[in-house]
């Protein structure tokens, strides 16, 4: 279920960047204040920050076998040689 949300939240990020960057920025420089969308986009980043920390810990299948790997080196290899690198930087404030 957090999988769903977290992807649900991506589409949003990817709209509201856009956007954001398109008609928004101005206004958020000039105006000084936070909005209700700014701490909403902080909670989000909150999530992705959480979703890159859970990857370290959550059950992989096996490739041959489909058993479930509950060891946390093993996970965590698997996790850095594949998608750590692409969540690192979706993470890191630029």
């Amino acid at each position: 279920m957090f999988d769903v949300i977290i992807l649900f939240f991506v589409g949003y990020s990817c709209f509201q960047s856009v956007f954001s960057v398109a008609f928004l920025f101005d206004v958020e420089v000039q105006s000084g204040y936070l909005s209700f969308w700014d701490y909403f986009n902080d909670f989000v980043e909150g999530l992705f920050v959480l979703d890159l920390f859970l990857n370290f810990v959550h059950a992989i299948k096996h490739p041959e076998t489909y058993e479930d790997i509950l060891a946390m080196n093993e996970i965590a290899k698997n996790y850095l040689k594949g998608w750590f690198s692409i969540d690192f930087i979706s993470v890191f404030p630029f």
